[in-house]
């Protein structure tokens, strides 16, 4: 076995350890939160955008966005709405909003609520969920989708949402699509690739699927006997190279979906239609891992899963990830799976996820290991 494949067999087990330590973190804090109301006159950001693209900054945060062709921002400054934008030349007062608000308005049952009461729709529980909500990755933060037709007393047609939140440091970023039907069917493909186009440039540092706090892998000892080989092409116990994902294999059923940045590196759409499944493809680097037990409660809540306090081993499996060793995380909730690749290139882990419905996520094993195995990895230029 060469150094570099005991480098990544090492860390691989540091890894492990550190998830099946567990946190002494108290997370049993109840906290309470009103749901964001309706913002009303339409008056929007400042900073006009060309047809093909836009950007936004305020304070401490700033967003960037590329419209599809046809969409326009408008001009115009607000309190409360960041920007407006309109989507369609066929109904102009079909406008999707940016709202930023506090962090706490983030949770996603309440907007869903409120919006089932906007749109006439039956009263919602959590078991409504996966009807109206699909997760996702924007700029390295995990978001929300929701997509809701509202009952005929909404109008004829009726009235569709399309809506994304997106939590990024103290704020919570809500883009809101509400118009007729047929105006926000012919919009959803457009609506999902300006949501994958958004990229937060600023603020704390964003992981995929990783919370502050614990301990990450970098706080970790170096794998014995690793330090100051010659042979280490890495240069070390802690490899300083970045590495690029330059090639795999795509199953056949798998659609890949647009908008990459620093960590969301792609993802793709799985399965059938009606049974919405993603597959992401995301880079960390090592000091923004982040507490792994929190991680796997993240995974686990994303299934209908409670907290644990300590990741048992029987969670874990061994794989390959480009011919080198990873783990493998799994867990299946009540209607919904979701199975986790962690692995290491150079100065960086790599996490692959698979989640969605649960009989598709099972048929989707094989193929899955099989796109891990083809993923090929090469250094970045400087």
């Amino acid at each position: 076995m060469n150094v570099t494949h005991r480098l990544h067999t090492s860390l691989l087990l540091l890894l492990a350890a550190g998830l099946f330590a567990g946190c002494n973190k108290d997370d049993s804090v109840v906290r309470t939160y009103e749901a964001p109301k309706d913002v009303p006159a339409p008056q929007v950001a400042s900073n006009a955008s060309e047809a093909t693209g836009g950007s936004a900054s305020t304070g401490d945060a700033a967003i960037k966005w590329t419209l599809p062709a046809g969409w326009k921002q408008l001009p115009g400054g607000g309190e409360m709405r960041y920007a407006t934008i309109a989507v369609s030349d066929a109904d102009p007062k079909a406008e999707l909003t940016v709202v930023p608000l506090p962090a706490e308005a983030a949770p996603v049952l309440p907007n869903v609520v409120r919006w089932a009461g906007q749109l006439k729709l039956p009263p919602v529980s959590d078991a409504d969920l996966p009807k109206y909500v699909h997760q996702t990755q924007v700029s390295g933060e995990q978001a929300q989708i929701i997509d809701m037709t509202g009952s005929a007393e909404t109008g004829n047609p009726p009235t569709h949402l399309l809506a994304a939140i997106i939590p990024h440091g103290d704020r919570a970023w809500f883009f809101t699509l509400k118009a007729p039907e047929p105006i926000v069917a012919a919009q959803k493909a457009n609506f999902e690739t300006f949501i994958h186009s958004i990229q937060f440039s600023e603020g704390p540092p964003a992981t995929a699927d990783a919370n502050a706090g614990g301990q990450s892998l970098a706080d970790m000892p170096a794998p014995p006997g690793a330090a100051g080989d010659a042979s280490n092409p890495h240069g070390g116990a802690t490899p300083q190279v970045s590495y690029k994902l330059v090639k795999y294999k795509t199953p056949e059923d798998w659609t890949e979906q647009p908008g990459s940045n620093s960590m969301r590196v792609t993802s793709f759409r799985v399965g059938p239609e009606d049974q919405q499944t993603e597959v992401i493809v995301a880079r960390i680097a090592q000091n923004n891992t982040g507490s792994f037990l929190d991680n796997v409660n993240r995974w686990r809540g994303q299934v209908g899963l409670g907290p644990v306090e300590q990741q048992q081993p029987s969670g874990m499996q061994p794989t390959t990830m480009g011919g080198e060793p990873a783990l493998l995380f799994d867990a299946t909730g009540p209607d919904k799976r979701i199975t986790v690749a962690m692995g290491m290139e150079g100065s960086d882990f790599w996490f692959i996820k698979l989640t969605g419905p649960t009989p598709v996520v099972a048929k989707q094993q094989d193929a899955f290991k099989q796109f891990l195995a083809s993923m090929q990895f090469a250094p970045e230029s400087h």
